[in-house]
């Protein structure tokens, strides 16, 4: 129990049914109070006392924090009518605190690699971890990057992002009650980014709402409330305007609004089964434009020549979009692990779009997908873009990755990996790529493969890896043509380098 001259220093609050002692304004007593679990004149609860510890650490704004319990001293506030043994068993529970910096400053030059060749980025960010005095967190981001793709082009993307944090449920009309009892994070953002490439520039600027939390279990659920956004392409040049052309793909590649609602769930037993075999396995879901829809049908909106409702003369997207994965890591011994993955994924859009939007489509190959082909070159199915790099064409609606990784540790922090990955994208519609629509007579045979070799370094809160992709089957390729084994020492045939950070699954 705190002594009676540090108790006499500090500044009693009286909230709710307890007190709170504070000489220091750095945090609200109501946010304490919701943080903490355990109950004045209740039987010691385990349970409630991790719940607060756990509350109250994730507040992020305590250097220091400690639960102690002691024997009851002041006899006057025990009551009289009690048992002696029970006032033997009465304690005084002391939370102790102390603030943490809540502002800080950050600035990151980073290697980037998300196109096939590398590229820089820097980055500056802002945060303030208290800033209503409740545990919000304020963030602000400013971007820069330039990457190069393969070839002579690059990409030049600049973004910011600013996002309120609140550490509980933010919605109106929610019992007090209800907030305190079912702990959330409800972050509400705001982001801009203007992306030049050689063929096109698009900006798209966005705004949101989600909610965050984990169960007891550590099940990691997110509500994406809403989420808009507005893309707009200021500038085309003739030469994709041609190859587009009137095929379905023209629309991915036109002013459009996305306004969507989402959920994803997550889990992973890796903190219960260290230096044991594991597994995690993710979800999502995604649907996008029909509270827009419901309103222009209701409004009778204006409609574009392909019947498409506008808002404010500009096209909807009108989509639903499910994605999952699964992870398996097979501990074989202190040094040797085998991960297997399997990564789904499809976006089907109806009714104002013919197409899902730019943003919402999936790429084949990469440092995460089948590492034989580089980031945004394989598929979709059978299509070949005849030996040239055709980003443009080369998206789908459904998307498909197989992985299985054999992992070993060699010296120091360097890890060895042997890799063979599987997989494709697909359209669902023949958006004018010769054999890239979806047919469940054909796909299995659209299947490409890939293997390899990896080194990685491993810092234990971070993974710097170099993976060697190599084109085992590539389905792009005529028949007879396909099993791809003659240019293995060739890193500029049929293979792929990947940097990157983090394991790839």
């Amino acid at each position: 129990m705190l002594n009676d001259s540090i108790l006499q220093s500090l500044e009693s609050i009286k909230y709710k049914d307890r007190f709170v002692y504070s000489n220091i304004k750095f945090i609200r007593p109501s946010a304490l109070y919701n943080k903490t679990y355990i109950v004045p004149d209740s039987l010691y609860s385990a349970k409630a006392v991790d719940q607060t510890y756990a509350k109250l650490s994730a507040l992020n704004v305590f250097k220091y924090l400690d639960i102690s319990f002691s024997e009851v001293l002041d006899s006057s506030v025990i009551d009289s009518t009690a048992s002696d043994s029970l006032k033997d068993m009465m304690m005084d529970c002391d939370i102790v605190v102390t603030p943490d910096k809540s502002q800080s400053f950050s600035f990151e030059v980073e290697g980037i690699n998300n196109e096939g060749d590398f590229g820089i980025a820097g980055k500056f960010g802002y945060k303030h971890n208290n800033i209503f005095r409740g545990g919000e967190s304020l963030k602000f981001q400013l971007r820069g990057a330039n990457e190069s793709i393969i070839g002579t082009r690059s990409i030049w993307d600049i973004s910011t992002e600013i996002g309120l944090s609140f550490p509980n449920f933010f919605f109106p009309f929610l019992k007090k009650d209800f907030i305190r009892n079912n702990p959330a994070n409800t972050d509400v953002y705001a982001n801009f980014s203007y992306q030049i490439r050689r063929d096109y520039s698009r900006i798209i600027a966005g705004t949101g709402m989600r909610y965050r939390w984990q169960t007891p279990k550590r099940v990691n659920h997110q509500v994406d409330l809403i989420d808009f956004n507005y893309v707009y392409l200021p500038f085309i040049s003739d030469s994709l305007s041609k190859t587009i052309g009137s095929s379905l793909l023209k629309y991915s590649y036109e002013d459009h609004l996305i306004m969507r609602t989402g959920y994803s769930i997550s889990y992973s037993n890796q903190h219960l089964q260290k230096n044991r075999s594991a597994f995690s396995v993710r979800g999502a879901f995604e649907i996008g434009g029909n509270l827009l829809y419901g309103i222009c049908a209701a409004a009778n909106a204006s409609k574009d020549s392909t019947g498409a409702f506008l808002v404010g003369n500009i096209p909807f997207a009108q989509y639903v979009k499910v994605d999952g994965d699964f992870t398996y890591n097979l501990r074989v011994d202190s040094k040797n692990s085998i991960a297997y993955h399997i990564g789904l994924g499809i976006g089907v859009p109806y009714l104002n779009s013919s197409i899902l939007p730019f943003e919402k489509r999936y790429y084949g190959g990469g440092g995460n997908s089948v590492r034989g082909w580089s980031a945004r070159t394989l598929g979709p199915g059978a299509y070949n873009p005849g030996g040239t790099i055709d980003y443009m064409k080369q998206s789908g609606d459904i998307n498909l990755n197989l992985n299985m990784e054999y992992r070993t540790k060699l010296v120091w922090m360097l890890e060895l990996a042997l890799f063979i990955d599987a997989g494709n994208i697909w359209t669902l519609a023949d958006e004018g790529q010769a054999g890239g629509q979806f047919k469940w007579n054909k796909f299995y045979e659209q299947i490409a493969l890939g293997y390899g070799i990896g080194l990685r370094l491993n810092f234990e809160y971070f993974v710097i890896r170099l993976d060697w992709g190599i084109k085992a089957f590539d389905p792009g390729r005529a028949a007879g043509q396909n099993w791809r084994f003659d240019n293995t020492w060739d890193i500029t045939k049929d293979t792929a380098l990947h940097f990157a950070v983090g394991y790839p699954f």
